[in-house]
């Protein structure tokens, strides 16, 4: 029979400021600059992390899951030092066995990265393969997509590189702009799938 065990509460979440505060999932760190108006949304990696001991159970007859209900928008995960899984898409339930890598006592640490870092290969089903930056020169299954599909060498960057880039040029962003590809499933939901900068020399 399964057995279902919440790990909700007692967490520690460390931010971009290096502070660590305990909480409670589900969690989120935009709740404030997501709707100040400051334009300081922020945009990347911090860290959620939590102890637990190991549960009772027939090591015979039964194996423990790990999973998790949407980590947004990118999830890596460690387990007593051990990696254990990587995740892209925000909103879709993921898993991993992990009985192999129980200890007493656990020591579990997520990664979760909001920013823009991965690409929908399969607009129809919205499957998640490709990671940003979009670089085949430096990936041979990104170069190897490219020549079936026949359209040419490309190259996708996240918005960081592409906006810290210009920073470290000695740009000064006047603009950014988004758009959806004008048709399908992305379209429809209003995802943006082309971002452009404007900057200017100081």
């Amino acid at each position: 029979m399964r057995e279902k065990i919440l790990l909700n509460e007692n967490w520690f979440f460390t931010g971009r400021d290096g502070k660590t505060v305990p909480c409670n999932i589900p969690h989120t760190w935009n709740a404030i600059d997501g709707q100040d108006g400051g334009n300081d949304y922020y945009r990347g990696e911090c860290i959620y992390t939590k102890s637990f001991e190991k549960p009772e159970f027939d090591s015979e007859a039964q194996c423990i899951y790990l999973e998790f209900h949407g980590v947004n928008a990118s999830a890596r995960v460690e387990l007593n030092g051990k990696s254990v899984m990587a995740h892209d898409g925000g909103y879709s339930t993921f898993r991993k066995d992990i009985t192999a890598l129980l200890e007493t006592s656990n020591e579990l640490k997520v990664w979760v990265d909001n920013g823009f870092n991965y690409l929908f290969d399969d607009e129809e089903s919205l499957t998640v393969t490709g990671r940003l930056p979009f670089d085949p020169l430096k990936n041979e299954d990104q170069m190897r997509l490219l020549e079936r599909e026949d359209g040419g060498v490309q190259f996708s960057h996240t918005i960081a590189e592409q906006i810290g880039g210009q920073l470290e040029a000695g740009f000064r962003l006047t603009g950014v702009y988004e758009d959806t590809n004008g048709s399908g499933p992305l379209h429809e939901r209003g995802v943006p799938c082309f971002w452009a900068t404007r900057a200017v020399r100081e």
